[in-house]
């Protein structure tokens, strides 16, 4: 019985290391976003994986609760999978937030560079109104 509940652990840690491989890698994968759209497609992408995160922690905290109710030579087996998730899933929460902040400071500056452009556009035609008025006598000196 004890066999067959290390053998079950063991197939859900490499199920929950492959999938915090793949997360970490499409995650450490995202390059610099060119403009505000792409960055907040990133950005919802990130929060959903953000958004998993708890669950995938119960989910973690179960697997580590089944190995303690194994006797030491059975639990001994599996510890070094249960640590080698931790060290990973720890590495991609640290990943995810890194790339979330990046990407929401990039936002903040293409918004502040639309802010900007608008500003721009905006006294610029109000200098080509002055500049079209009939109130501008041209005057030779």
């Amino acid at each position: 019985q004890n066999i067959n509940l290390v053998h079950d652990i063991i197939a859900n840690c490499e199920s929950f290391l492959t999938w915090v491989k793949l997360v970490s890698n499409e995650v450490d994968g995202i390059d610099k976003p060119g403009n505000k759209e792409e960055s907040l497609k990133i950005l919802s992408k990130l929060e959903d994986y953000i958004d998993l995160v708890p669950e995938r922690e119960r989910e973690f905290d179960n697997l580590v609760e089944r190995v303690k109710g194994l006797d030491n030579s059975a639990s001994s087996l599996i510890i070094g999978h249960i640590n080698q998730c931790s060290q990973e899933f720890n590495v991609l929460k640290m990943l995810l937030k890194k790339k979330h902040s990046i990407v929401s400071g990039l936002v903040s500056h293409f918004s502040a560079e639309e802010g900007l452009l608008k500003k721009v556009q905006d006294a610029l035609q109000e200098a080509e109104k002055v500049l079209n008025s009939p109130m501008l006598i041209p005057c030779n000196i």
